[in-house]
């Protein structure tokens, strides 16, 4: 079911339609139903409610490379948590700016990856195509997606180190763009 997903929503991608996933389901037989909204591709992107000012999710996912992860892993840290997802054309365009951003801030500010793909090894996939070695992780039932009202993707969301969500960003940025914002994240408040 996610091959029959993925089809329609890479051509959406490349005609230049802003897609959503409204809703993601699992029947826990390895068939999958998504629910997808078309906007045109000049449409704003969104997110559903707004997050700013809250507490980061601390829910753990398994990592692409092995093991777990939280964002409370990242403690004292500011973070750029980017959602993502193998058949995604605009997040797999913007993968290469963050990795080049997350290089240059030598870690002062954590990058996380974190893929709405149902199969690790999907995810797995695009991280390998671009080449990116930040932290990467598999939302495995969205729900930390769903407590930061994602509901584009890409959309990439800036945590402050006091792990406050300070903004979310729907839709692909640019390096430059990403790179500002990282940035913003350690000015003192």
């Amino acid at each position: 079911m996610a091959a029959l997903i993925a089809a329609p929503v890479a051509l959406l991608a490349a005609v230049g339609s802003v897609y959503a996933v409204d809703a993601l389901r699992d029947d826990g037989a390895g068939a999958v139903e998504a629910d997808l909204r078309l906007t045109p591709g000049d449409a704003e992107a969104v997110v559903e409610g707004d997050p700013t000012g809250q507490a980061a999710p601390h829910g753990s996912w398994p990592l692409l490379g092995g093991g777990r992860a939280s964002l409370a892993d990242y403690k004292g840290r500011p973070v750029v948590l980017n959602f993502f997802a193998s058949w995604c054309a605009p997040c797999e365009d913007e993968m290469p700016a963050l990795e080049r951003v997350a290089g240059g801030l030598d870690g002062r500010v954590a990058m996380v990856g974190l893929s709405l793909d149902t199969e690790i090894d999907d995810a797995r996939a695009i991280a390998e195509r671009t080449g990116v070695t930040y932290d990467l992780g598999l939302d495995e039932d969205g729900d930390v997606a769903a407590e930061l009202g994602v509901v584009n993707l890409p959309t990439t969301v800036f945590i402050s180190a006091d792990h406050r969500v300070v903004d979310v960003e729907p839709g692909a940025l640019s390096e430059q763009e990403l790179r500002e914002r990282a940035e913003t994240l350690l000015e003192p408040a």
